[in-house]
């Protein structure tokens, strides 16, 4: 089928011909009125890193469809703030990274519940604003997002808890979203920073700041940018503010930018050469038990992550472990 044009969308019918769902199907999701079995999405709680869960919502298999014919048709028309390195073509966390490099002042601040903070209404308007009719973009953002939406603790157990329409985490429609989304908070932070002194780029739900002059006004930099995120409906993880000056380590995107090159910190790299020493001595079957996955797999996976920001390093992973194969 061959997708049209959603900027010519105006009624349930087209949306349904371009989504290649069922006018029932259409209907129900648009007004919430029912779902299949388990509903639209399937929901799992991953543990973060540093604590806490993150909700995973995956699509059904109909609606995930549908949302990959939505995304190719908006792919192409909807905006991309400069200064937003992440879920874009030739994009990655070195390249975040390598704009903060040197710097003797970085500054990171944190967007809590990212994905699921944005509101069926900025959802709404990013369809009209990019050429949807009103009744076409209401339904293509309820195609796009979820009344499930945050992950609350309750005691020794953590709750899902029903909210207004954000965008799921794990629907491949939700990072182009988010980026056309966050594109005037991109641009009010990236003015706020040249006349501050900084530089200033977003990874996702990481904002970053760095500034060549040691004076620069980190206070002023950090009150001026809360208030801007407060006022696009979004708020800052302050747990995870962080003022990182030269004398001591910067991380941007998980990489050191102390230097005049992004590199994996030291502390990962050697967690990393005593897991393949352990695989060596102990088989890949004894530590695929051991983390719960395949260890084979998560070799490869971490070496590809340590490839694209340091290819030399890599290399001389593979000349020590043949085993791993490859070349990135």
């Amino acid at each position: 089928m061959e997708p049209l044009d959603f900027r010519s969308l105006d009624s349930a019918d087209d949306v349904a011909r371009m989504t290649g769902l069922d006018i029932e199907e259409i209907r129900a999701i648009a007004w919430r009125t029912e779902a299949p079995r388990g509903g639209w999405y399937r929901r799992t709680l991953i543990p973060k890193r540093q604590g806490g869960f993150r909700l995973i919502s995956t699509p059904i298999p109909r609606l995930a469809a549908a949302q990959r014919r939505i995304l190719a048709a908006i792919g192409p028309h909807f905006p991309v703030h400069p200064a937003a390195t992440a879920f874009r073509l030739g994009m990655s966390v070195r390249v975040n990274a390598a704009c903060h490099t040197g710097r003797p002042i970085v500054v990171r601040i944190d967007l809590a519940d990212f994905f699921s903070a944005v509101r069926f209404g900025q959802i709404h308007r990013a369809f009209e604003c990019a050429g949807c009719t009103h009744e076409a973009a209401r339904i293509l953002a309820s195609l796009t997002s979820d009344v499930a939406a945050t992950v609350r603790p309750r005691g020794h157990r953590t709750l899902v808890v029903a909210g207004r329409g954000g965008l799921p985490q794990g629907a491949c429609t939700s990072p182009v979203l988010a980026n056309a989304i966050c594109w005037d908070l991109d641009e009010d932070a990236r003015t706020l920073g040249r006349r501050l002194g900084f530089t200033y780029t977003r990874y996702a739900d990481d904002l970053v700041f760095s500034a060549g002059n040691s004076r620069a006004p980190v206070d002023t930099l950090i009150r001026e940018t809360r208030r801007i995120i407060q006022a696009y409906g979004f708020h800052v993880n302050e747990a995870k503010t962080r003022v990182m000056r030269a004398g001591g380590r910067q991380v941007v995107t998980g990489l050191v930018v102390n230097g005049s090159e992004p590199r994996v910190p030291r502390p990962d790299l050697r967690r990393f050469r005593a897991f393949l020493h352990h695989c060596e001595t102990e088989g890949l079957d004894v530590m695929s038990e051991r983390i719960g996955k395949d260890a084979l797999n998560y070799a490869r996976g971490y070496l590809a992550w340590v490839h694209m920001v340091s290819p030399e390093q890599a290399a001389r992973f593979r000349a020590r472990h043949p085993w791993l194969g490859g070349h990135g």
